[in-house]
């Protein structure tokens, strides 16, 4: 626990999440702000979940987006995050215990990043994957509604690092 409330205190004033806090007393479980760099993303920010297993940093975090986001890792009515689409984005050895939650927001701007979607063999939303596979364009211009209807308002810049 004691590396989880450091790393909770490195993310001040870190161009990483924002407005991180501790959900319902547990230093397990955190709720932050992402804002995406890129389309269809980028116009607004995302609450996220990020629970840590007891035995962090051991093993990664588990990653739940509470805003809806249509993105084809990422369940539309649960928030879940695919594993293997992080796998697929960070490489084999997307999690170690050398890495922190700034490699894990990375991570996650990294899979937002719709002009490099190397996730599509592992969605767990179906509909979005097969519109994306079939039509970009349909899917980045119904990416960009939903997150212009669902998203937070944008408060902050974010640098990109996926490149």
């Amino acid at each position: 626990m004691r590396r989880i409330s450091k790393e909770r205190d490195m993310l001040k004033g870190a161009n990483t999440f924002r407005n991180v806090e501790i959900e319902n007393d547990d230093e397990y479980v955190w709720t932050a702000i992402v804002h995406p760099i890129n389309p269809p993303y980028n116009s607004g920010g995302f609450k996220v979940r990020i629970t840590f297993p007891r035995d962090y940093p051991f093993k990664e975090p588990d990653i739940g987006f509470v805003t809806p986001i249509y993105h084809p890792c990422i369940c539309w009515t649960s928030g879940r995050v695919s594993a293997l689409c992080c796998y697929a984005v960070g490489g084999p050895d997307w999690w170690s215990p050398r890495l922190n939650v700034n490699d894990l927001y990375q991570v996650i701007l990294c899979m937002l990043d719709m002009e490099n979607p190397h996730h599509l063999g592992h969605s767990t939303n179906a509909e979005a994957a097969a519109e994306l596979r079939t039509d970009k364009a349909k899917f980045l211009e119904t990416a960009e509604n939903l997150t212009k209807k669902h998203s937070l308002a944008k408060t902050v810049e974010t640098v990109d690092n996926c490149s």
